[in-house]
């Protein structure tokens, strides 16, 4: 690319105020001369017209001193005659009138002679027109003694009648054309000036005209190159580059023709690099504009992930709370179950007591008969009792066994939960991948998802062997209730027989001694199958709390698993509003191209 033309010329725009002050002489001397011409030939016309407009006034002034002459004379003669026939208020007026007439006929006389500024009259200088008024003034003089003569109040009415015959009709008319006779001189006089004002202005025109056309050429001469100037700027005010003024020389103008033409052609290749600039910035944009719509969707996708596997999380989360409900109902039947089985024990053994008791007094039996009897009636109510509790036991068992498949039903819904929470956090992996390099925050925790997974899935099989360990004593369990209840058929059965052989003692007391040992030996056995059973109900105890630990640690597995899903699923949702925060950067950047370019595009450009 070009350096800026400003470094590359030697003058520039910085030249203009120099060009305008060589336009601005040139005219102003051009000016200047030309209004000196003017001035002189307007003071010329002027002096000429000033001439003519004396003359004018001399000959309008000499005119009315013909009149004034006939007028003279009338109020002359009136005023004799006024006073003849004594009528001293037309006298008074006519004298007046007289005087008046006098007074203005004498100025204007003088005037026309000398000149007067109030009259408007100019000195006369014309020989044959001073001639003229010098004849005026000596007939003037005869004709103005009469009318003094006849204004004076101090002479006889008889001496005014003979002025009389100076101012009579004769010498008045003769006087009238002795005036006339300088108006005609006036007039002849001013038909010449017309005639030289008419040359005159003639001559200015001519002049003026030539001057205009010298005028018209200087300054085309000098504006023609300015004008090229204006074109070119005109044409870079409209915003058109390619016009360029071609000046040759090296005036100041055609020095700033050359910074103009260089400027014009920067700005036409700097707009060009504008225009490719903006191309290739338009295409960027748009590149990203496809790259963070394809990332926004897969940030969607992964929080839709994000979203199931909370969900999942929160159904595995309500069945681990079931599971512990399930758990604390087991151990509370547990604990009733050996509450039941320390009383059968108790009963148990108080009944072998009772047999220990029957079997060594054996030989008193016949003397307790009655005693035996309500000790039999005791001991049958007692072993119903038994009988009750035993199938009590043996419900208990069946229930703890119907909970314990319930539990490992649960651990299979988690098993499912842990599969279905790894294959999720498979998928948001392959989506991480999908994402690059803005994707490997979310694959890291997809792994350490899958690695809760994998950890609940074998706390899940643990659960489950430690479950199959716990059915088989709840199997165990439930075969010997089942046992100690045939057992207690028997006892209950050889009670009945014993209260019989009680009740008949004294005709069977061998049998009763044999019934007796019977009774013994299966009360022992009843006593050690009840020790098994408590053995068994309290592995079944310690296996149940087993069990509440690992689900409790399950449920706080489970837990952590959810808040990382959740933290996970906010940094997604950030990620989205960064996402879109960026789209509107690359709408906002597309919209500033599109103005960027359309307004390059208001100028006139050669590429």
């Amino acid at each position: 690319m070009q350096e800026p033309f400003m470094k590359q010329k030697t003058h520039s725009l910085n030249d203009i105020p120099q060009v305008k002050l060589v336009i601005l002489r040139r005219i102003l001397g051009i000016t200047v001369l030309s209004l000196f011409v003017f001035f002189i030939l307007l003071i010329l016309i002027f002096r000429s017209f000033a001439s003519m407009d004396g003359l004018a006034n001399a000959i309008n002034y000499s005119g009315s001193e013909r009149m004034r002459t006939i007028l003279l004379g009338y109020l002359g003669s009136s005023y004799v005659s006024a006073l003849s026939e004594e009528n001293t208020q037309i006298a008074a007026e006519l004298h007046k009138q007289l005087s008046q007439e006098y007074t203005t006929y004498t100025k204007i006389l003088e005037g026309l002679k000398r000149g007067d500024k109030e009259l408007g009259l100019l000195e006369t200088t014309n020989p044959e027109t001073l001639q003229l008024i010098q004849g005026w003034e000596t007939k003037w003089s005869i004709f103005s003694q009469g009318l003094k003569d006849i204004m004076d109040n101090k002479i006889s009415l008889s001496k005014k009648m003979q002025c009389l015959d100076t101012i009579q009709v004769a010498k008045a008319i003769a006087l009238k054309n002795t005036v006339h006779k300088v108006v005609l001189s006036y007039t002849e006089e001013s038909n010449k000036a017309l005639k030289q004002a008419k040359k005159l202005i003639l001559a200015i025109l001519g002049a003026l005209v030539f001057m205009g056309v010298i005028m018209i050429i200087i300054i085309r001469a000098s504006l023609t190159p300015i004008i090229k100037l204006l074109l070119v700027m005109h044409a870079l005010e409209n915003r058109d580059l390619t016009v360029r003024s071609s000046l040759k020389g090296n005036t100041e103008i055609s020095k700033l023709s050359h910074a103009l033409d260089a400027m014009a052609e920067e700005f036409d290749t700097l707009l060009g690099e504008i225009k490719k600039t903006s191309r290739n910035v338009d295409n960027t944009n748009n590149d990203l504009s496809a790259a963070v719509e394809e990332s926004v969707s897969a940030v969607r996708q992964m929080v839709a992930s994000i979203d199931s596997v909370n969900k999942s999380l929160e159904k595995e989360k309500v069945v681990i709370q079931k599971n512990v409900t399930i758990v604390e109902e087991q151990r509370e039947g547990t604990k009733t179950i050996v509450n039941l089985i320390e009383e059968q024990t108790g009963a148990i053994e108080h009944s072998s007591a009772s047999v220990e008791e029957m079997s060594v007094s054996i030989g008193e039996v016949t003397k307790s008969t009655e005693k035996a009897k309500t000790l039999g009636t005791e001991l049958s109510s007692t072993a119903n009792s038994g009988w009750e509790k035993v199938k009590a036991v043996i419900k208990a068992m069946e229930d703890i066994s119907t909970a314990a498949e319930r539990i490992q039903e649960s651990v299979s819904g988690i098993r499912k939960i842990a599969s279905t929470t790894n294959l999720l956090s498979m998928n948001a992996s392959i989506e991480a991948a999908h994402a690059g390099d803005a994707g490997r925050g979310f694959a890291v925790v997809a792994e350490e998802i899958n690695k809760l997974a994998e950890s609940s899935a074998e706390e899940a099989n643990l659960i489950k062997h430690q479950m199959e360990e716990t059915m088989a004593y709840i199997n165990s369990g439930t075969d010997l209730s089942n046992e100690v209840g045939d057992a207690f058929k028997n006892i209950l059965s050889n009670i009945q027989d014993t209260v019989e052989i009680i009740i008949t003692i004294a005709n069977a007391m061998a049998e009763q001694s044999t019934a007796s040992k019977e009774v013994k030996y299966t009360m022992n056995d009843l006593v050690e199958l009840t020790r098994k059973i408590k053995e068994t109900t309290d592995k079944e105890d310690i296996s149940s709390k087993d069990l509440m630990k690992a689900i409790r640690e399950l449920e706080n597995l489970s837990l952590e698993i959810l808040n990382a899903s959740n933290e996970q699923k906010i940094g997604g949702n950030e990620l989205l509003v960064a996402l879109d925060m960026l789209q509107e950067v690359s709408v906002r950047n597309k919209e500033s191209i599109l103005i960027l370019d359309k307004n390059v595009q208001k100028f006139t450009v050669s590429t």
